[in-house]
């Protein structure tokens, strides 16, 4: 048989002849092509020799910049490998394949070669922390910045943007490279510049991602000052992102950088937010201000001289769980930090409320209202322990302690003990938990396995056992007189 025949015959059952490798077996030279997904789901079941001789003609096309017909072909190509996700594609890392893309965006500068390329970054930035790795360590970062601050063709720049915020979210290594670079200041920029909600959104998504690492000392100010410039954007997307990176910072509980939050009116603008009640920022924005109330008394006070409290109601209703948690630790941390400056404001919607919650919401809303009831049992409030009782607040609690953490059960514990031990109330308490049928309830967490948690449910015991005594023999007394 001839080679033409051989080839041929290859070619009967191949894809059309749009690039091709080659390869010796014996005196015979086989030609193999490439061609797209089709192509590529036939060599992933095939020999590695194909796949190495397939690999070969593909890269050497890469490397080709002449042609640029044959160049873009070859691109789209790699484009469906990385795609389909075969074991081919971590051969094309092996092949310095990120190196030849950034080289061939550097040999064409714009046009839609630049684009495939720039979106096959975006796909091996997506998928893998290998590809990450490989973008990063070929130089990647400043011709991406380059690209943003000066394309012509916003495309390009969208594209660069999508590549670097890929890269921002992997580690916090690669944010810090990133950051280095100028990447506030060029979001600054670009959403002063342009109304071009793709790339503002993008970019928006890369400080989000800023957002999940601890912030340096360095950066605090110009992130601050970015969140700022995304929550006064009329679009609702940046607002929405610009939200959840207050989320994000204020679940590391540095007291320090959420004051700087207070102080730089970003929180006026998220409370502006709230009492528009826009739902679908509801969950960061709750979440954040649950942050803010357990990080420090002095922005507590301000949250609630602006009116936080009143929205307690209207989040403890809301249908989503998070929601509902976080506006109970929220309503807990303002009670437990200004229990006296706060009890007048404290109605009967807020206690209403409040216990359907702590009776019949999920265990994590529960929790919550434990940690708001015994707050509010310490309040020196004779009005607020009046509709406490009258509630049976306790009792309610006591249902629901012994499933309860040990710090948790220990709050409960320690607000009633308080109580008992104070002679202006003790004896009110001490009814209101016998006449309510919770001292069965006391002695089942009385056998707690954690000792700290019995031995106070012990006392508790004791001294309602003393102090009903004394009533009884008080009640004795009086009717011997009698």
């Amino acid at each position: 048989m001839s080679n033409q025949d051989n080839t041929d015959s290859h070619s009967s059952h191949s894809l059309p002849d749009l690039g091709s490798a080659y390869c010796f077996e014996g005196n015979i030279i086989k030609r193999f092509y490439y061609d797209g997904t089709t192509n590529i789901r036939q060599l992933s079941d095939s020999t590695y020799t194909v796949n190495a001789v397939y690999l070969s003609g593909l890269m050497s096309d890469l490397r080709d910049f002449t042609d640029v017909e044959q160049h873009f072909r070859a691109l789209k190509n790699v484009k469906e490998i990385l795609l389909s996700k075969t074991h081919i594609a971590l051969c094309l890392y092996e092949n310095k394949l990120t190196d030849i893309l950034l080289d061939s965006i550097r040999h064409f500068k714009e046009g839609e070669i630049v684009e495939e390329l720039l979106y096959i970054l975006i796909v091996i930035t997506g998928f893998s922390s290998r590809g990450v790795k490989e973008v990063a360590a070929s130089g990647a970062i400043p011709l991406l910045f380059n690209l943003m601050k000066s394309a012509d063709s916003l495309i390009i720049v969208y594209l660069s943007a999508w590549v670097v915020s890929n890269l921002i979210g992997e580690n916090y290594s690669l944010c810090q490279l990133i950051m280095k670079e100028g990447f506030l200041s060029l979001v600054h920029e670009k959403i002063s510049e342009t109304s071009i909600m793709p790339i503002t959104r993008t970019l928006s998504r890369g400080v989000l991602s800023v957002c999940r690492y601890p912030v340096p000392k360095n950066t605090v100010t110009k992130l601050l000052e970015t969140i700022k410039c995304l929550i006064s954007h009329p679009d609702p997307i940046l607002q929405w992102d610009a939200v959840w990176c207050v989320s994000l910072i204020t679940d590391f509980g540095i007291t320090n950088i959420n004051e700087a939050i207070f102080n730089f009116g970003i929180v006026f603008k998220m409370l502006a937010i709230l009492n528009s009640k826009e739902n679908y920022v509801l969950s960061p924005l709750t979440h954040s201000f649950a942050n803010m109330t357990a990080s420090s008394d002095s922005l507590t006070r301000s949250l609630v001289k602006n009116g936080i409290l009143k929205n307690v109601p209207l989040l403890l209703s809301y249908e989503n769980v998070q929601v509902r948690t976080d506006a109970a630790m929220m309503f807990g941390n303002i009670i437990s930090r200004m229990s006296n400056e706060v009890s007048n404001m404290i109605t009967d919607e807020y206690l209403n409320i409040g216990l359907v919650k702590l009776t019949t919401d999920k265990p994590a809303v529960q929790t919550e209202m434990i940690w708001v009831f015994s707050n509010l049992l310490l309040t020196n409030n004779k009005r607020i322990l009046g509709e406490l009782l009258k509630r049976n607040v306790m009792k309610h609690i006591f249902e629901i302690l012994h499933s309860q953490a040990e710090d948790i059960k220990l709050i409960a514990l320690f607000a009633i003990k308080s109580k008992l031990y104070m002679p202006s109330v003790a004896r009110a308490i001490a009814l209101n938990l016998h006449k309510s049928g919770a001292i069965p309830l006391i002695q089942r967490v009385s056998c707690d396995k954690i000792d700290s948690v019995a031995n106070v449910s012990e006392i508790i015991l004791s001294v309602l056992r003393k102090i009903l005594d004394q009533m009884r023999l008080n009640l004795s007394m009086r009717k011997t007189r009698v």
